[in-house]
């Protein structure tokens, strides 16, 4: 058995709803709004400017302001390690689709790698 198999049996024998709380071999999860999840180093934390950024809601937009259209893009979650330089850290962003788009229109895994990176 692989360590990183051994990991995932102790990461896959506490129940999801404990996990992120309870990490293990020192890693934990984070299960997103939505249908992903994934584990982080037990010792990062959680990006406070994105928590609150997407708590905001309407009762906490100034008086007067427009109401603005949703993002076209915007971070779900961020994750680093205390103290970190941003150089080392695990974002998820959301993106609407637009019509018409496929995987294979990004070309190939190597061209589509390249183009997100840039």
């Amino acid at each position: 058995m692989t360590s990183h198999a051994f990991y995932r049996q102790g990461l896959d024998l506490l129940p999801a709803e404990l996990s992120g709380f309870y990490p293990v071999r020192g890693w934990k999860r984070y299960r997103g709004e939505g249908a992903f999840q994934f584990e982080v180093p037990q010792g990062w934390l959680q990006d406070q400017a994105v928590t609150f950024a997407n708590a905001a809601g309407p009762a906490d937009r100034v008086q007067g302001m427009k109401k603005r259209a949703a993002p076209m893009v915007r971070t779900a979650v961020a994750f680093g390690p205390p103290k970190g330089d941003f150089k080392e850290n695990v974002s998820v962003v959301k993106s609407r689709i637009p019509a018409g788009f496929t995987l294979s229109s990004l070309g190939e895994p190597s061209v589509a790698a390249q183009r997100l990176l840039d």
